[in-house]
């Protein structure tokens, strides 16, 4: 077949790279559109109802476990603290994502972090 070297994955990153510059001196990128109160409305119903799902299936868990050990009360309060935590969890993860997206917005735009 062909002799010809296979590209890198490197190779295809430093290509994207000089495009984008390239696309940039010309002024061809579009400007970034900011969030609209929309987005961010949807952001926060999505965290609200995984935290609460997440509660729920926790409690509804614990119960079923605590039905099955004998004891529903302490199955009903470990599993409710585990949702409870989980939830936590998944509302930090969302923050996160949210500020690194935020970060990286602001770094587009030229702006400081700090």
């Amino acid at each position: 077949m062909s002799d010809a070297p296979e590209p890198s994955q490197q190779s295809f990153k430093d290509l994207e790279a000089r495009i984008e510059k390239g696309r940039e001196k010309a002024g061809l990128n579009p400007p970034r559109a900011r969030r609209s109160a929309t987005g961010q409305a949807g952001r926060a119903y999505h965290a609200s109802i995984g935290f609460v799902v997440s509660t729920l299936v926790g409690t509804a868990l614990g119960f079923g476990l605590g039905t099955l050990a004998g004891n529903r009360v302490v199955g009903l309060m470990l599993g409710l603290a585990l949702g409870f935590a989980a939830g936590l969890r998944e509302l930090i993860r969302i923050a996160k994502d949210d500020q690194a997206e935020n970060d990286k917005e602001r770094d587009g735009n030229g702006r400081s972090t700090d």
